[in-house]
């Protein structure tokens, strides 16, 4: 009797499972996007216009090459706004050196939010698509207080040690962390007190909108028996996503 509550309880669960997917994919077939603004509205994360809420850690990951021949790089970014067109976030300005996000250039997306645990669900969406430059001042006042900081002040170092240096990611400070740590307060103090110029932001902050054209949304958990993995794609030349298709697990 036990084996068998078991198989019956598993079973409905898989049912249940099954069926609030196929609801959930056709209640927001208009756009995927929509769905992730709404899930993380839900969670707190964003407001109803998709701008992120202040001191919310809300994050994702992104990859893309400026050059096919050498290996992707992959960032940790925050989430400043959802719409139904795209995602938009900052990252350091590469200063007169072609960004991985310039020119329409193909890039990845994962964000993973829920937890695997008993009784509990993941939600893993992924997408591919490319990324379009956007006014800073359009997210500035959204960005974590600390991302501008010491997005100002590593390009403050770099501008003072070597200009060669000036657009090195992996530009050491060993040897250099207590004057470093100067420049981070001195920047802190500018920003709180408003004396960080609005050429100097946008000098050393760039904001994107990341455009997808294809997207998958999974949700699964140790209790389901499979995941269940959708797919979004937009119709060829279209901002218009077409029907969404229940696909493989893997």
């Amino acid at each position: 009797l036990r084996v068998q509550k078991q198989i019956y309880g598993n079973a409905a669960r898989h049912f249940s499972f099954l069926a609030y997917g196929t609801c959930t994919a056709k209640s927001n077939s208009s756009s995927p996007l929509s769905d992730l603004k709404r899930m993380a509205q839900s969670k707190n994360l964003c407001d109803k216009n998709g701008f992120r809420l202040r001191k919310r850690h809300w994050a994702f990951v992104i990859s893309g090459s400026c050059d096919s021949s050498k290996t992707p790089k992959l960032f940790t970014v925050t989430f400043q706004r959802v719409t139904s067109e795209g995602i938009h976030f900052v990252s350091k300005s590469n200063q007169g050196k072609t960004s991985m996000f310039s020119n329409h250039r193909p890039v990845s997306f994962l964000y993973t939010v829920g937890k695997y645990a008993s009784g509990e669900t993941v939600t893993q969406w992924r997408a591919d698509g490319a990324c379009e430059e956007i006014p800073l001042e359009e997210v500035l006042d959204y960005v974590p207080e600390n991302t501008v900081i010491e997005i100002v002040a590593s390009a403050r170092v770099r501008s003072e040690t070597c200009n060669s240096c000036i657009s090195e990611h992996y530009q050491s400070i060993q040897g250099k962390e207590s004057h470093i740590t100067e420049i981070v307060q001195q920047t802190r103090r500018d920003f709180q007190n408003k004396e960080i110029p609005k050429r100097e932001l946008n000098h050393c902050m760039k904001a994107w909108n990341f455009v997808p054209t294809r997207m998958e949304k999974m949700i699964g958990g140790p209790d389901e028996i499979m995941w269940d993995r959708w797919e979004y794609v937009k119709e060829e030349g279209s901002s218009t996503w077409c029907k969404p298709r229940h696909i493989m697990p893997f």
